[in-house]
């Protein structure tokens, strides 16, 4: 689900400084051919094709996206809960307009090109002292000396005036070190503080960013790099962790913990309903096999079988039964509309472990007679 929305920096810049900090990627840059316009990856292609260095690769891509998307003041509240990241990029490129989520991930994706390691943050941010209305998005990169430097290509495009975007290019927000960064921009998810002593919500409102030495000292770059192997769900778990610890009682992270706690919710229930699923295909091959002994059994036990081939023909029903049985019970909440078909196949589970086992008793009965006595137990109303 996707959750952002976000304000643009009102800011002022003189364009002479920007020029000066832009000039070695800025003409090369606006020299791109059309045809490699239409994509991330072509657009990638074409800086390494122009550049070889980190630093001057990662700039290239931050000024393109920069002088080329235009912020979309008209949907600046405006949020498509179910666009792909692939389409809303592609519509970025397409509009060359957006909001900050669009900045950022159309930065993320020309840098992932580039090869390296870009991740979009989301939090809220501070201006003149004051916690935004919105929530925000930018972004991060590891450069090739292991350390997380922050960009935030919205703050650095430019500034809204009378309802309307002004492109004003800047470099403020450019590789921007952790502690600078926590002056104006606070996550959601403290990782991505890039420190080793996370600052609290209530830190950051009160403009504290002196790192307190006193905590248990936090490994930021292993954390982030367990989380990245982490599922979705398992990141989101550790998030709801780590925003408890963090706090989240103004208006933006509180919203985002609920939405949060639902979607732990969602994954939870569908996580069970995937695995009653699993129960009933594993319930579903029981029946077949106990109907595959009931044939036999019904056909007097012919053609002939071992003894053991017999008894075992009963055993794996009735593992796979119990094997049901056991998930079922402690299978949690698969949603109200279900709870009545839940509690039918747990009375049919037992019941047909039952009548499995019943089987299995004659079965082992069986075994014990001799010849004669064997054919006459089929003569024996069942």
């Amino acid at each position: 689900m996707k959750y952002i929305l976000c304000l643009l920096f009102f800011q002022t810049v003189a364009l002479a400084q920007v020029k000066s900090f832009y000039a070695d990627v800025e003409r090369t840059m606006q020299s791109i051919p059309e045809n490699q316009k239409k994509s991330t990856k072509e657009i990638a292609s074409f800086i390494k094709g122009k550049f070889t260095s980190e630093e001057l690769q990662i700039k290239a891509a931050y000024y393109y996206v920069i002088a080329n998307v235009s912020y979309d003041v008209s949907h600046e509240f405006t949020v498509n809960l179910v666009i792909s990241d692939d389409d809303m990029v592609s519509k970025t490129i397409a509009s060359k307009k957006g909001v900050c989520i669009h900045y950022a991930k159309f930065f993320r994706e020309i840098v992932s090109n580039l090869g390296y390691n870009c991740q979009v943050i989301s939090g809220y941010t501070k201006q003149n002292n004051a916690i935004a209305d919105q929530s925000h998005a930018w972004t991060a990169i590891q450069m090739k000396d292991q350390n997380w430097y922050a960009f935030d290509p919205t703050w650095d495009s430019g500034f809204v005036q009378n309802k309307k975007f002004v492109r004003r290019l800047n470099s403020k927000y450019y590789k921007t070190k952790p502690l600078v960064m926590l002056q104006s921009h606070m996550p959601f998810d403290s990782i991505w503080q890039f420190v080793n002593y996370p600052i609290t919500e209530q830190d950051f409102i009160s403009n504290k960013y002196t790192q307190d030495t006193n905590k248990v000292q936090f490994d930021y770059k292993e954390t982030i790099k367990t989380y990245l192997t982490l599922s979705e769900n398992e990141q989101l778990s550790d998030l709801k962790t780590r925003m408890i610890q963090t706090g989240y009682k103004n208006k933006l992270a509180k919203e985002r913990f609920e939405i949060l706690k639902k979607q732990l919710e969602t994954f939870s229930l569908n996580a069970n309903i995937k695995e009653l699923n699993a129960i009933s295909n594993s319930y579903n091959e029981g029946i077949n096999l106990l109907n595959e002994f009931i044939y036999f059994r019904n056909a007097q036990f012919k053609p002939a079988k071992e003894d053991r081939q017999i008894l075992e023909m009963i055993s794996k029903p009735i593992i796979i039964f119990e094997d049901c049985s056991d998930k079922i019970y402690k299978l949690g909440f698969v949603g109200q509309d279900n709870l009545y078909d839940l509690n039918k196949f747990k009375r049919s589970i037992i019941d047909i472990l039952e009548q499995a086992k019943n089987h299995k008793s004659f079965v082992e009965t069986y075994l014990t007679k001799n010849e004669r006595e064997r054919k006459k137990m089929f003569l024996i109303k069942k």
